[in-house]
Parts: C-alpha cells; structure tokens; sequence
C-alpha cells in the first residue's frame, strides 16, 4: 500500500473521528435537553397538582359555606313558622288577658255591694241597722262583712297589679315575634322612649327573682336624653343582663346581695349611651372570660342555657352598639357594659357574629 493510501485512509479515520466527536456532542445535547424538558414537565405538572389542591380546598369552602347558608335559610323558614304559630297564640292569650280584666273591674262593683250592706246593717238610725246591734251574730256578721269587704278589695288591687304585669309581658312578647318577623321582612321597627322607664320596666320583668332573694337595687340614673332605637330589642337585653345579675348574685355566698344599674353618658361622648350593670354575685373565672358570649356557653349546673348573652351582644351589634363583660374572678362579682349611640339605624341583617 502507497504512503498516499495511508494518508487517506489516516484523514478519512480523523475526520470519521470528529464525526463520531460530534455525534457525541449532539447526543449529549439531546440528552440535555431531554433531561430539562423533563424537569419542566416535572414542575409543570407539581405546579398543576398544587393548583388542583388549592382549588379543591376553595370548593370544599365554598361547598360547606352553602350548607350553612342553606341551614340558616331552613332554619329561618322554621323560625317564620313558628313566630306565626306563637302570634296566633299570643292572640287568644290577649283576649283571655283582657276579658279577665274586665270580669276584676266589674266584680269591684259586687265588692262594694257587699260593703254597703255592711254600713247598712252597722246603720242604728235604721231598725235593720239597731236590730243587728242587738243580736250579738248580727255584730258577728257586721264585722265580717266589713272584713271581707276589705280583704276583697285588697284582694283585687292586687290581682289586678299582677293582671296589669302580665298584660304588659304579653305586649312585650307580642312586640318582640313583630320585631323578629319585621327583620325576616327587612324592616327595621325604631322608637323614641325614655331610657330611665325601659330600665325600670326591666327591673319590673325580674322583681319575682330579685324579692325572693332579697337583692337591693342601687339606681344610678343620670340626666340622659330619649334614645331612639329598637325600644323591645333594647328591653329584651336588659331583662337578660337584670336576671342574669340577679341569679349571680342569688347564687353568690356573699350575703350581701346588690345589682347597682347606672345610666350615664359614655365618657367624652355625649350622642353615646352607656348602661352598666354591678352586682355582687358568683363573678366570671378568668379562663371563661373569652367565652362569655359563645352560643350555648354556660357554667350552670345540667349545662342548661348560654344563649341570653349570646342574644343579647348580638343585638347590641344589630344597634351598632357594643356589650362587654369584666370580672375580678370567682366570687368577686360581674360588670356588663352595654353602649349604644343614641339614634339607632338598625340593619336588616344579622351581624356575623358577636365578640366581647
């Protein structure tokens, strides 16, 4: 073989070489490339799955806030019911109510019958009223009548006092189901009234409780103007926050059982209305503070109740106002402030939910 033959065979082995260099080269280029689009794909498809994850978990959300929607709404159809039902009822108790107060005033005029016929035969210009004297069963019977006479009288002052209270619960229960049903309707039902003859009609509502155990009430009324708001709202968080003090303290061991109510201006703000409500009962452990007014929350015994200061800061909210709780602890009574502006708008909706 020729030198020349070598050369050529020795270039085409070279070339052949940087050939297969380059073949090489583009391969491990292709490799790369595979490699990097399989990384891309790799994120791509982490990317998609954390996507996938977190819109799972917004229709999870999504799909468990319209249970609770749909809950609330068959919850308020069930409530529309039943305040029908109970207005229905409210009705014939009102008559009953009103019939029974007319059948006490007209017996008051069989009472003074009884009582004439007492003075008559107590009467000596008479022969009916001297032959009574003589006979001493006729003094008998002129003394009971006299007596009886006026324990009737008696006797009917005082039904008639608790007919008059029981009127006045059956019109506060009929104004709260109108409140309740003007709120299903998105009506709001805002009155002018005295501020100092609310609290006293609340005072009024828990006077079985407070007599019973013997509780003093301290006023501290100060020269405060109409408040215009939810007059029946109002009275119904008052009522709760008066029996609430009033069981603290019935339930307390300190033997000096006391609710003082003052009514005052809030500090600095005179177009704001601040009621705060002292006693000296069973008081908030620190631990059940934060709790106060949770739905259902309740330290009695049988775990009956937690719902009235629930109810009641969640109406202080529907009246753009506040109601807070303070205690020094156990046994070292309660003070539940409530606050309110003094013209209420109250909003056709529910607050979402009620802090202390």
């Amino acid at each position: 073989m020729s030198r020349d033959e070598v050369g050529a065979m020795a270039h085409s082995f070279n070339m052949l070489q940087q050939e297969i260099a380059k073949a090489a080269i583009g391969l491990a280029g292709a490799r790369e490339g595979l490699r990097g689009a399989r990384d891309q794909l790799t994120g791509s498809n982490v990317h998609l799955e954390m996507r996938v994850v977190a819109r799972t978990v917004e229709l999870e959300a999504a799909h468990k806030k319209l249970v609770v929607a749909a809950r609330r709404a068959g919850m308020a159809e069930v409530a529309i019911g039943v305040l029908h039902n109970i207005g229905n009822v409210l009705n014939s108790v009102n008559i009953s109510t009103t019939l029974v107060d007319k059948m006490l005033r007209a017996s008051h005029g069989k009472a003074r019958n009884i009582a004439r016929l007492g003075e008559m035969l107590d009467d000596e210009t008479t022969e009916l009223g001297r032959t009574a004297k003589r006979d001493r069963r006729g003094q008998q019977i002129v003394e009971y009548l006299r007596k009886f006479a006026g324990q009737a009288d008696a006797d009917r002052d005082e039904v008639m006092a608790e007919l008059d209270s029981l009127i006045r619960s059956v019109d506060h229960i009929k104004q709260i189901v109108s409140s309740q049903q003007a709120l299903t309707r998105g009506a709001n039902l805002v009155d002018a009234f005295d501020l100092v003859e609310l609290t006293e009609e609340a005072l009024r509502m828990n006077r079985a409780r407070i007599a019973d155990h013997q509780i003093a009430i301290e006023r501290r009324f100060g020269a405060v103007p109409e408040l215009e708001a939810d007059k029946h709202l109002l009275l119904q968080v008052l009522v709760n926050l008066i029996s609430n003090a009033a069981r603290a303290a019935s339930d307390s061991a300190n033997p000096g059982r006391a609710i003082a109510i003052t009514i005052d201006h809030a500090p600095g703000d005179p177009e704001r209305i601040v009621w705060q409500i002292d006693d000296t009962g069973v008081g908030i452990c620190a631990e059940n503070m934060p709790r106060i007014f949770e739905s259902g929350f309740t330290t009695k015994p049988g775990g009956q109740g937690g719902f009235g200061l629930h109810s009641s800061a969640l109406s202080a909210e529907r009246m753009a106002g506040s109601l807070r709780a303070f205690s020094d602890g156990h046994e070292r009574g309660a003070r539940f402030v409530l606050e309110l502006p003094r013209r209420v708008s109250v909003p056709t909706h529910e607050p979402a939910s009620a802090t202390s």
